[in-house]
């Protein structure tokens, strides 16, 4: 009998990144956005996931799922930068991209094209089922309050029984889809935000340091 769950993680980056950035909070009975700490951005995923490892536990791999804003030159030149520190601990790094889409004023009728991200859920439903299938890891962690994932999970539990699949959702979110369907869920405290922080220089494997961008400082 096989003595350690190899776990992986596969990660919603912007979903994540969205929580870290801003958050919907409820106070005296009225909704509003809440700005985070900038310095969340700067964020360890490995020395986070293993908060949820438990002691039987071994941590195969961690995917994160991401974009480039390529509408946006200052914020790719740091996602770059925080990616390259992500990769050079080992994160598996799953590129979408964006698309621009038609819209329409429903007042007044102009159109624009505005960017939006695709294929994320996508490729992180591809990767948990082909995980599951290839039979090389025990535990899927979904890292995501994306209900479009709901269905590949249903799925891995139907076709993959013994592979246990559990959610963790970005700070302050969640749904309920997720539970009524009998999943476990996790959530993401403001102590484990606290305490999966890069310092403000990452020594990289090279050499070389990742210093923390100016924009996310305080």
């Amino acid at each position: 009998m096989r003595s350690r769950v190899r776990t992986v993680f596969l990660i919603d980056g912007f979903n994540f990144y969205h929580a870290l950035k801003r958050t919907e909070v409820t106070k005296k009975g009225q909704r509003y956005l809440q700005k985070n700490p900038p310095k969340w951005k700067w964020f360890n995923y490995e020395q986070y996931c293993r908060l949820f490892l438990d002691a039987k536990a071994t941590l195969v791999d961690i995917y994160y799922f991401t974009a480039y804003c390529i509408h946006k030159p200052g914020s790719v030149n740091r996602h770059k930068l925080y990616i390259s520190v992500l990769q050079d601990l080992g994160v598996k790094v799953v590129l979408g991209k964006y698309k621009k889409k038609t819209r329409e004023c429903r007042q007044c009728g102009n159109t624009w094209l505005h960017p939006e991200e695709k294929a994320t859920d996508v490729n992180i439903a591809i990767e948990a089922y082909a995980l599951a299938n290839s039979r090389l890891v025990d535990k899927i962690f979904i890292v995501s309050g994306d209900t479009d994932l709901l269905a590949v999970l249903v799925r891995i539990r139907k076709d993959f029984p013994t592979i246990k699949t559990e959610v963790i959702f970005p700070y302050l979110r969640h749904s309920s889809e997720f539970e009524r369907e009998g999943f476990v869920c996790h959530k993401t405290t403001k102590a484990a935000i606290e305490a999966s922080l890069f310092p403000r220089d990452v020594p990289l494997k090279d050499g070389s340091i990742a210093t923390r961008p100016k924009e996310w400082a305080f």
